[in-house]
C-alpha cells in the first residue's frame, strides 16, 4: 500500500479517538506511538472562574473560583467536600432563620458561608483540604464580608473518616449548623450529643432515613419551596 493511502487509513481510525489533527508522515506516526507509550500525564487539580448564578439569574458579584471536575485528573472521589453545585447553593440561605454563631461544614466554594453571614454575626467555615480552604478564602476575600465576622477551621480528612475528625469541633458553640457534604448523616450520628445549642441544622436533600432519625431526636423538618429546607428545634 502506498504511504499516502496508509496514512489516510490510520488517520481515519485514530482521528476520532485521539482528538488531534491528522498524521503528516511516517515519522509523525512513530513520534506519537512512542509518546503514547512513555507519556505520563501530569496530575492536576483544575480550577475555573465563573460568574455566580442563583435561579438562573446572574448575580452582580465578583466571579468565583471553583473546582472544574471535568478537567481535574487527580482522584478527588474521596475528598470530603461540598456535594452541592454552586448554582444550587440557594440564595435563600441569607433569608433563613437568624442566629448568632453559625458553623458551615464544607462550604460551596465559600458561597454558602457568605449567604449565611447575612443572618448571623459570625460564620465559621470548615474545609477538609487546604486547597478547598484556599478557594473559599479567595472567593470570600472578593465579597463584602464586613457585615459579619468570617472565621475558618481547616481539617485534614476524607469521606471515610470525616465523621471521626468532626468530633474535635466544639459543636456546642453554634446555634446554626450547615452540613454541606454527603457525609452529613454519619457526621450527625457522631456529634449528635455535642449539639446542645443549635436550633437550626441545614442539610442538602436529606433522605427519608435521615429525616426519621432527626425527627426521633426532636427536630422538625421545615420544607419551603421558596427557601432552603432545614431542621429546627425549639
Amino acid at each position: 500500500m502506498a504511504t499516502r493511502e496508509r496514512l489516510d487509513e490510520r488517520n481515519a481510525v485514530t482521528r476520532e479517538s485521539r482528538q488531534r489533527g491528522a498524521f503528516y508522515c511516517e515519522a509523525d506516526i512513530e513520534y506519537w506511538r512512542e509518546r503514547k507509550a512513555t507519556y505520563v500525564p501530569v496530575k492536576r487539580l483544575v480550577l475555573v472562574k465563573k460568574p455566580l448564578y442563583f435561579n438562573n439569574i446572574k448575580q452582580d458579584t465578583p466571579w468565583i473560583w471553583q473546582v472544574d471536575r471535568r478537567e481535574t485528573n487527580i482522584d478527588i472521589s474521596d475528598w470530603e467536600m461540598s456535594n452541592i453545585a454552586v448554582t444550587q447553593t440557594g440564595s435563600s440561605l441569607r433569608k433563613g432563620p437568624k442566629g448568632t454563631h453559625c458553623l458551615d461544614w464544607c462550604s460551596t466554594a465559600g458561597i454558602s458561608s457568605w449567604l449565611l453571614g447575612h443572618s448571623h454575626e459570625t460564620v465559621t467555615t470548615v474545609e477538609c483540604r487546604k486547597e478547598l480552604k484556599t478557594i473559599a478564602q479567595t472567593n470570600l476575600n472578593k465579597f463584602k464580608t464586613d457585615f459579619y465576622k468570617q472565621q475558618f477551621i481547616e481539617l485534614n480528612c476524607n469521606i471515610h473518616d470525616a465523621h471521626e475528625v468532626a468530633k474535635a469541633i466544639e459543636w456546642n458553640k453554634y446555634d446554626t449548623i450547615r452540613l454541606g457534604s454527603s457525609s452529613c448523616e454519619r457526621i450527625y450520628e457522631a456529634i449528635r450529643l455535642k449539639i446542645t445549642r443549635a436550633k437550626v441544622i441545614y442539610c442538602y436533600n436529606p433522605g427519608p432515613r435521615f429525616i426519621q432519625t432527626m425527627t426521633q431526636d426532636g427536630w422538625a423538618y421545615m420544607q419551603n419551596l421558596k427557601a432552603s429546607d432545614y431542621f429546627a428545634k425549639d
